[in-house]
């Protein structure tokens, strides 16, 4: 089923140009077969109040989306019309009578219907974009003109090929004009090679169309993982197939030889369904220097899975994973992504600062929701699970790994984090910030991080940081089974899994840091956010712990 979801982004500077503050807003297109949009005017919204925020309880409830029929498939007709569309609210240059037509077989100039027009007017303008964005190098840590570099690239893109990366066969006819068509496809290269040299550096790709061709019409797991972490992973992978019964395939990433030995890949290579995958087999990660946190996106994207869990190595699931595929946000907009913890600091903070900063004209659902915009946390993302459709999200995933690689988050192989990775703590915020700035909507689950553990008789639930799934009931947790695997103390204690807490209203929570002989604690707002596990998800707890007590004797080697 294709579905036509709009997130609005007010341009206000438009509005007051036409002296109205109604203006009309561009559409993103969701279409299976082919999604474009153009870019709108990145100005400050009004800034909203925290007495106008509040946390949205379902999919339904994402501001100005709406859902209608669009056809199934994408002509030259309708694809033009979507530009049409976009570049109106853009305020892009409209189809004029000197636009020249095409030669024909009679050997005369036949004229171009309007549709044909517009769409060569609109790859003019894109052309002139082009060079005014890289007349000058991007700087190191600017995110802003990177996210408008890339928003160009899929502009480019999705001139030439469509939503599986084929080419598309009627845009040479209709472009041909005055050579147009190669100009698009050269400055495409171009601003690719500029952008995403890790692609063809390897004997994998030959170009960036090559990897969206890659996926294969399949859901499955994704994981990355080290040796550090690999205990972790070995559990996950044992708890999904043994306790959740999940048949679901699994990719496991690590980067390198160095990354994950030989007997840890060749045990998880003996687990059925699971397929072991060395990143640097597809992409260079030493020139964006792809380690720590980095992996993560560049492993989704390498995947040849079409629709992707990502797992943190040290997560685990109360339920069959595949049950967030059902989720109506994710169906709605193929990106279902989850919210960390509420950690309010009474006002503006650096993470705040420098949101606003990046991201000056949110969507209305950001505006909405978002507790970095509204001032109620300094975490809004969490990504320890990620849920997306690649082929819907492709050139979102492309600038998230850009805002991970070493030039753009800020930090250094001595340790150092001076840019994005500092400010955030490391990649988790990239995902709905990319979401954003590439103007394609997104859903996070409405109900802020908790916690999954046992009961303390002053600060609440201690244990896991905790999730439900869009019914309120125990979906997922990471950290790990242990009480604080950072220290030797906690990681040598298994963690009682009995009870759960977490925040439907992001307000007057109050949380007790972790030591290093026990997690950290959420005492709730209200009691009815915080629970006893029950039935099947006590199962899947007894399960997990378990899991990780038999595989402590198992050895990794024959």
């Amino acid at each position: 089923m294709t579905v036509l979801a709009t997130f609005v982004w007010t341009s206000h500077t438009e509005a007051a140009a036409n002296g109205s503050l109604s203006s009309q807003n561009p559409q993103v297109d969701l279409d299976e077969n082919f999604q474009v949009e153009l870019a709108v005017s990145a100005v400050s919204p009004a800034k909203p109040t925290a007495a106008s925020v509040k946390p949205l309880e379902s999919a339904a409830e994402i501001p100005t989306m709406s859902s209608e029929p669009v056809p199934s498939s994408a002509t030259s007709s309708s694809l033009s019309a979507t530009f049409l569309t976009s570049s109106t609210s853009a305020g892009l240059a409209q189809p004029s009578a000197s636009v020249t037509g095409q030669e024909g077989t009679s050997g005369k100039t036949e004229p171009l219907d309007e549709d044909s027009q517009r769409l060569v007017l609109t790859a003019k303008e894109l052309l002139r974009k082009y060079a005014r964005l890289t007349e000058e190098p991007l700087g190191r840590g600017d995110i802003a003109g990177l996210a408008e570099q890339c928003y160009l690239y899929r502009q480019l893109f999705e001139l030439c090929y469509d939503a599986t990366g084929r080419r598309r066969t009627s845009m040479d006819r209709i472009l041909g004009d005055s050579n147009l068509y190669h100009q698009v496809e050269v400055t495409l290269q171009n601003l690719e090679y500029s952008l995403f040299p890790f692609v063809n550096a390897t004997e994998k790709y030959k170009n960036v169309a090559n990897v969206l061709q890659s996926y294969q019409d399949q859901r499955g797991l994704v994981i990355s993982t080290g040796s550090w972490h690999f205990r972790f992973a070995r559990h996950l992978i044992h708890v999904v197939r043994e306790v959740l019964n999940s048949t679901l395939p699994i990719e496991v990433f690590y980067s390198g030889p160095g990354d994950l030995g030989q007997d840890q890949i060749n045990y998880l290579r003996t687990i059925d369904n699971v397929r072991v995958v060395d990143l640097q087999q597809h992409f260079d990660t030493a020139g964006p220097g792809v380690r720590g946190w980095a992996v993560k996106p560049f492993a989704m994207l390498a995947s040849s899975f079409s629709e992707i869990i990502f797992v943190d190595a040290d997560a685990n699931f109360f339920q069959d994973p595949e049950v967030v595929f059902k989720d109506s946000g994710y169906v709605k907009t193929g990106a279902l992504l989850y919210r960390d913890r509420t950690i309010n600091v009474g006002g503006e903070s650096n993470q705040s600062k420098y949101v606003k900063k990046l991201i000056t004209n949110p969507s209305d659902y950001a505006k909405a929701s978002n507790r970095l915009f509204s001032l109620k946390s300094v975490h809004e993302g969490e990504s320890g699970v990620v849920v997306l459709n690649k082929a819907k999200v492709f050139h979102v995933l492309l600038l998230i790994c850009k805002m991970n690689s070493e030039y753009f988050r800020g930090d250094t192989a001595d340790g150092k984090k001076d840019g994005f990775w500092g400010v955030f703590h490391g990649d988790k915020e990239t995902f709905w910030m990319a979401f954003e700035l590439m103007k394609q909507p997104y859903w996070m689950n409405a109900v802020a991080g908790g916690t999954v553990g046992f009961v303390s008789e002053t600060d609440g639930v201690c244990g896991g940081l905790f999730h439900v799934d869009e019914h309120q009931k125990p979906l997922w947790f990471n950290g790990g089974v242990v009480i604080n695997k950072y220290h030797a103390e906690g990681d040598k204690t298994t963690l009682q899994l009995t009870d759960y807490a977490f925040d439907t209203t992001y307000e007057k929570v109050k949380w007790a840091w972790e030591r290093k002989d026990r997690p950290f604690c959420l005492l709730p707002r209200y009691p009815n956010e915080q629970g006893k596990l029950e039935g099947k998800y006590k199962e899947a707890a007894d399960g997990i712990i378990r899991v990780w007590g038999e595989l402590l004797d198992r050895p990794i080697t024959s």
